[in-house]
């Protein structure tokens, strides 16, 4: 399944790693245009997994780096913190 990617990163002349997380995060956008909360929740366990993936991946010897795909998933982590600071804010509730 790698070999696919490689392919197509290879002929756009874009790494690997920016291949696989452009269509990671282009699948949450389905998601964002019904409901924002719900894509950062996807966002947050895909680029989890991905990351886990690709630094597996690295582990294992591959020349792949992890980087970019850890920073997407802290990244996810604020955005979904912040969505649910609001969503707090906004209910006044306490949870």
């Amino acid at each position: 399944m790698l070999e696919i990617f490689t392919t197509i990163a290879s002929n756009l002349g874009v790494a690997l790693e920016n291949i696989i997380l452009i269509i990671a995060w282009l699948g949450g956008l389905i998601y964002a245009a019904k409901d924002f909360r719900l894509a950062t929740i996807y966002w947050f366990i895909i680029s989890g997994g991905v990351f886990l993936w690709m630094y597996s991946l690295q582990t294992a010897g591959e020349p792949i780096t992890y980087y970019f795909s850890l920073v997407t998933f802290l990244l996810s982590l604020v955005l979904m913190s912040l969505n649910l600071l609001f969503i707090k804010q906004n209910a006044d509730v306490v949870i």
